[in-house]
């Protein structure tokens, strides 16, 4: 029974982490810049929030970032995700400064490796039911293991000057 338990628990999200993010990317395009570099929008445990961090993404590749270009990014895809304007506007006023971007990336993409830790657990689980030969198990989950890291090979290379640049940026002006 507690087995079941175990493996029936929710992924870890970083929710508030997440919010930040997505916040610092509506008020500096300097932290949208350092955020789209450093995550992916699947790093986000939340649909909606993937939504958004996409919508960051192509409107950063525009240009200069505005709450109205993110909202009509997001819209369409952000509908079945529970999205709504007011949740974004609410999301640009909710950060009074990026100084702790680097700090809620890092939560965001720690909550994120443990989603594919878990993620690879669970069909390591699948395999061992499944397979007949434990030889072709042990490459199988080797495999699995490998790819939870393939993806993050570039991370522990990237400049924390960058980071730390982008969190001393100043805000632009809020509009609606």
């Amino acid at each position: 029974m507690a087995e079941a338990a175990t493996i029936d628990r929710a992924l870890p999200v970083a929710e508030e982490s997440e919010q930040t993010v997505l916040a610092c990317c509506l008020v500096s395009d300097g932290a949208a810049a350092v955020a789209v570099d450093a995550l992916r929008p699947e790093d986000f445990g939340l649909p909606g929030h993937q939504i958004l961090f996409r919508a960051v993404r192509s409107e950063l590749a525009k240009g200069p970032i505005t709450l109205p270009g993110v909202w009509d990014a997001a819209k369409g895809a952000g509908a079945g995700a529970g999205l709504d304007y007011g949740y974004v506007v609410d999301l640009f006023g909710s950060i009074p400064t990026t100084a702790h971007l680097a700090r809620h990336v890092e939560m965001v993409r720690a909550a994120s490796v443990r989603r594919e830790v878990i993620r690879a657990g669970r069909r390591l689980i699948d395999l061992g039911h499944e397979a007949d030969d434990g030889a072709d198990v042990a490459a199988m989950a080797l495999g699995l293991a490998m790819g939870i890291t393939s993806g993050r090979a570039a991370d522990s290379a990237r400049d924390a000057a960058a980071i730390s640049a982008a969190t001393r940026c100043v805000p632009r002006a809020r509009s609606y």
